[in-house]
Order: structure tokens, then sequence, then C-alpha cells
């Protein structure tokens, strides 16, 4: 992977894939559905940490931080997208649930509960979704892309549970 100026001068790495992957159409296609899965996890975090702005919990911070690396994931999917022959091009709508507040705007217990498990369970389904393209394709650049993905899910779904587990 090259790394990308723009990032090196703010000091962040950002890779960049150009060039360093062999265009497989299928696997292209078969991403999109990653792109549309984390650009929706991506506007769901937004959504919830700012119902959660009024809140003093760790829970907002979670998914500021979810969102913050969403949208960093949502870029190297798009990237990855690009580089393997496709157009990461959304076709899909968005729905996100509103979160139940009480009379005072802010987040029942019952309702937050429910956020943490939907959040778990959507950091699983990516978890998996990008394990099983692992399995289509050979190209080490593109498995690697889909193992780093996998691992941040992974990361951000341990910090869910335990956050789960502290609110029983």
């Amino acid at each position: 992977m090259n790394q990308d100026r723009k990032g090196e001068a703010r000091g962040e790495f950002r890779p960049t894939l150009q060039g360093c992957v062999s265009q497989d159409l299928r696997l292209a296609r078969a991403m999109e559905d990653c792109y549309v899965e984390s650009m929706q996890a991506f506007l769901t975090h937004e959504y919830r940490a700012t119902v959660l702005e009024r809140t003093v919990c760790e829970a907002k911070e979670q998914f500021e931080a979810l969102a913050s690396a969403e949208r960093s994931h949502l870029r190297l999917i798009g990237e990855l997208i690009l580089e393997l022959g496709g157009n990461p091009c959304v076709r899909a709508s968005f729905r996100i649930v509103p979160i139940e507040l009480n009379a005072n705007g802010i987040p029942t217990e019952r309702a937050l509960c429910q956020t943490l498990c939907e959040a778990i369970a959507q950091e699983r389904r990516k978890i998996d979704r990008y394990q099983m393209l692992m399995g289509h394709t050979q190209d080490r650049v593109v498995r690697s892309v889909l193992d780093f993905l996998a691992s941040g899910s992974h990361r951000f779904l341990e910090k869910l549970i335990s956050l789960e587990c502290s609110m029983s």
C-alpha cells in the first residue's frame, strides 16, 4: 500500500490502494454491500451520538468513536471498490431506527440497552461479511484490508459488549 501525502501532512497514516490491487469486478460488486452497510453504520452512529449528547454516559463517546472509525472504513471500502474496478455508488435508502426519549429528551435506559444491542448485532454482521469476502479472494492486499476492517469491527464489538455488561 502507498501512503497518501495529504494524510502524512496531518501526521496520520492514510494508505492508498492505487495500483496495489488486481481488478476483480465480481469482488467489487460483492463489496458494495459492505459499502452500503458502512454508510448505514456511520449515519446510525452519528445519530446515536447526537441523541446521547445530552447524557453523561460512556455510550456517547463510544458512538462518536464508532462514527469516526466508520467514516474511515467507508473511505477505505470505497477506494478498494474503485481499485477492484467497481463504483462505490450507493443504491439504497437508509432508515435509522429512532431512539426512545423521555420527557426531558434523554434516552430511556431501555432504549439505551436496545441501542447497544443493535450496535453489537451490526458489528457482528460486518465482521461476518468481511470474513466471508476474505474467502473469495487470494489477493494479499485485499485480504489485508478486509482483515483490517474486521479487526476494527471486532475491537468495537468488544467495547460495546463491555459497555452493555456495565449497564446491566
